[in-house]
């Protein structure tokens, strides 16, 4: 069965679709692979690569031996894995001098897509004065989950993880009423 399906009510980037969201994703990955070779919270602190690879973590005496490795790491966790041979003198030195931005990720759901029925809006908005730096909408193709993804960036990421959840959610359910001119949000 086809992971991906294609919305013809989007464009670009958005028109792609994973089914089910993207933990179907992971979840039919772990299958493939199967859960014995899948290891949650070991951090890996050595790769060493010839014809196969080694990869050595916390606690563990003998290495995991595979044919690929998948690092899914952010670039400044990257750089605390000891890599053999070394990697290219350029990505090493990306690793330790590329730094993560603050970002926070809201999800929005509601019982219907009142952005198009009531608006006529694909549910997409850019706001560069803040605090909500995208929305993008997220509902799923059968009709039966409807929602927004915002982004909130920066400064404004900062001063949002800094309030109370209630708090957080108003500021960013009346930011969204703001953007698409409308109480429904």
């Amino acid at each position: 069965e086809a992971l991906a399906e294609v919305d013809p009510e989007r464009q670009g980037a958005q028109s792609i679709r994973v089914k089910g969201g993207m933990q179907t994703l992971c979840e039919r990955l772990a299958e493939r692979v199967g859960l014995d070779n899948i290891m949650l919270s070991t951090p890996v602190r050595r790769i060493t690569q010839s014809r196969t690879v080694e990869v050595w973590t916390d606690g563990r005496q003998l290495p995991w031996r595979a044919r690929r490795v998948i690092l899914a790491v952010p670039p400044t966790l990257a750089a605390e894995v000891e890599f053999i041979p070394a990697q290219p003198l350029e990505r090493t030195l990306l690793y330790r001098k590329m730094h993560c931005g603050c970002i926070v990720k809201c999800n929005a759901y509601y019982e219907r897509r009142w952005w198009l029925e009531d608006k006529n809006l694909n549910g997409t908005a850019v706001d560069v004065a803040g605090p909500i730096s995208a929305v993008f909408e997220t509902s799923s193709g059968d009709d039966k989950h409807f929602g927004l993804v915002v982004f909130v960036v920066a400064r404004d990421a900062v001063a949002l993880g800094c309030q109370m959840v209630s708090d957080r959610q108003r500021g960013v359910l009346e930011h969204l009423a703001y953007l698409f001119d409308s109480p429904a949000a």
